[in-house]
């Protein structure tokens, strides 16, 4: 055990959570990746204000975290996929 493992226990409480998060990150599903806005512009090749649209007209879903905007690429799929089969992806705003 590391000294600072026996004076605080918690710690390497804290430490394992850590490590079994970046494991279960590291065996996610490819498609459960977050992408953010530069990523999701390159992905869709898509303007900034074509994403825009997307996002104000309930299209596309997106997550909010600090200020940044993220999408779940698994999310992104399904939104092409309902939309694009009605050809509905470009509404009028």
């Amino acid at each position: 055990m590391k000294s600072y493992e026996h004076r605080w226990p918690e710690l390497g409480e804290l430490k394992n959570e850590i490590i079994e998060l970046i494991e279960k990150c590291n065996q996610s599903p490819a498609d459960q990746i977050l992408l953010d806005e530069a990523d999701t512009l390159s992905f869709l090749k898509v303007t900034k204000r074509c994403l825009a649209k997307w996002r104000a007209s309930g299209i596309l879903p997106f997550h909010k975290l600090g200020g940044k905007l993220y999408y779940i690429k698994s999310e992104i799929l399904d939104a092409v996929k309902k939309y694009s089969l009605t050809n509905n992806l470009n509404p009028k705003l």
